[in-house]
């Protein structure tokens, strides 16, 4: 009895290490496989961006207008096709049910919301609208943040990187510069 004990404990403990390592691994592997994307922030609630040492992101390309006729639900996966607008920035150019096969970029996010107007309009939530910071940059951030997005001449957006179907967040820009380092010379 005591060995069997003692098999399942060295069992729990490494699969408690196996989980967060295989994570960080995907995560790793997609930053390094995948292709960038550059996501174009958009305002959110300026009382409470930050929620700890997470800034919540939203992102222009989370809205799109469906025409197929066919009923979509909150809350269901949804594949989300990409590509760069003009402008460099990622823009929504289809939704599926299914994973693309055409060889198109895309993302496996969620339905956030649903306006069953005509056309049906969809809201988007990405895996990425979390940005985590060290927490006493966080403060700063906001403050900058909520100056950002009431000058229309500085480009905030998130550098996504999409690597079959999944997204990692690298960083989030401010005029090209890192978020982390944007904040840096704002306190100096």
């Amino acid at each position: 009895m005591k060995k069997i004990t003692f098999i399942l404990l060295i069992a729990t403990f490494l699969l408690q290490w196996f989980v967060p390592f295989n994570m960080i691994m995907q995560q790793e592997n997609i930053l390094k496989e995948g292709t960038p994307f550059k996501f174009k922030t958009a305002p959110i609630d300026p009382n409470d961006p930050f929620r700890g040492k997470f800034v919540v992101l939203n992102y222009e390309a989370n809205r799109y207008t469906v025409t197929d006729g066919q009923p979509w639900f909150q809350g269901d996966p949804v594949f989300v096709k990409i590509q760069n607008d003009s402008a460099g920035f990622a823009e929504i150019v289809g939704l599926e049910r299914v994973a693309p096969t055409d060889g198109q970029h895309f993302i496996k996010a969620e339905i956030g919301s649903v306006w069953n107007q005509h056309p049906m309009q969809i809201r988007i939530k990405y895996p990425f609208e979390r940005f985590y910071m060290e927490e006493h940059k966080a403060p700063k951030a906001e403050a900058m943040f909520r100056d950002l997005w009431s000058d229309s001449s500085s480009t905030v957006y998130g550098l996504v990187v999409v690597h079959q179907g999944k997204a990692a967040l690298e960083d989030v820009l401010v005029d090209g510069v890192s978020i982390s380092e944007a904040v840096l010379k704002v306190s100096e």
